[in-house]
């Protein structure tokens, strides 16, 4: 059957059929290559995502302010603060009461909805006629009892990488009328 010269053949085969070690140290490069890549891209992903969360948020309350305030025939208002994005009931407009002696906000009045800014984003505004970016400080946006409300734009910037989403909301619809956006 198999003669002793045939197995030597064989094994010798088998023994030289393995990989060598600057074989492997290329593919192991290329890996580690493709996994920084995949890591750089997910940080991506996931900084889009935190400005997305803080830009649907508030498109969300603006829209429900808007409804709120043709069906209640009340003025609502969205709330913003540094941390902070409130849907504020009819009757609960900015007042005095909202601020302490600080300039805090007041944390007891109770709002509708309520979303956190993550700690690595700011928010900026730029009201009708502003030609500059503004810091968020404790700003409202009302919403009066026909609907209309002060054109309103948001910038939501995240400090580690540059990335931004800039929204321009339409003063009669209170949708957006305008996105801009650079993620890094």
């Amino acid at each position: 059957m198999c003669d002793r010269r045939t197995m030597k053949l064989n094994q010798h085969r088998r023994s030289s059929s393995g990989f060598t070690l600057i074989e492997i140290v290329i593919v192991l490069s290329i890996l580690a290559l493709l996994l920084g890549m995949t890591v750089l891209r997910i940080n991506s992903v996931s900084g889009e995502r935190q400005l997305r969360g803080g830009a649907e948020a508030l498109k969300d309350f603006a829209k429900q302010a808007r409804m709120f305030a043709i069906v209640e025939q009340r003025p609502h208002q969205v709330l913003l603060t540094p941390r902070t994005i409130r849907l504020q009931a009819s009757g609960q407009v900015l007042t005095e009461d909202y601020v302490n002696r600080n300039g805090e906000l007041n944390e007891n009045i109770p709002s509708l909805k309520r979303y956190d800014i993550d700690d690595d984003l700011r928010m900026s505004i730029r009201r009708w006629r502003d030609t500059e970016w503004r810091p968020v400080k404790i700003d409202s946006w009302v919403f009066e009892h026909t609907g209309i409300c002060e054109p309103l734009s948001v910038r939501f910037d995240r400090d580690t990488d540059g990335s931004f989403l800039e929204l321009t909301f339409n003063a009669l619809t209170a949708n957006v009328e305008n996105e801009d956006a650079h993620f890094n």
